[in-house]
């Protein structure tokens, strides 16, 4: 029974860890996307001015 107790606290570690790694990866995605969008609102913003500029 102990080996089953064992076995089945090192899944629940394991499955935690995986989780983790899982929303670290998602958190990774999200921060580029908004990255990404400021990139893109800049840029914008930039040869707005120049447009207006001419």
């Amino acid at each position: 029974m102990k080996d089953m107790e064992r076995f089945t606290e090192e899944a629940k570690m394991k499955a935690a860890d995986a989780w983790n790694r899982f929303a670290e990866a998602l958190a990774d995605l999200g921060k580029t996307a908004e990255e990404a969008a400021e990139t893109e609102a800049r840029n914008f913003n930039d040869i707005a001015r120049r447009l207006k500029n001419k």
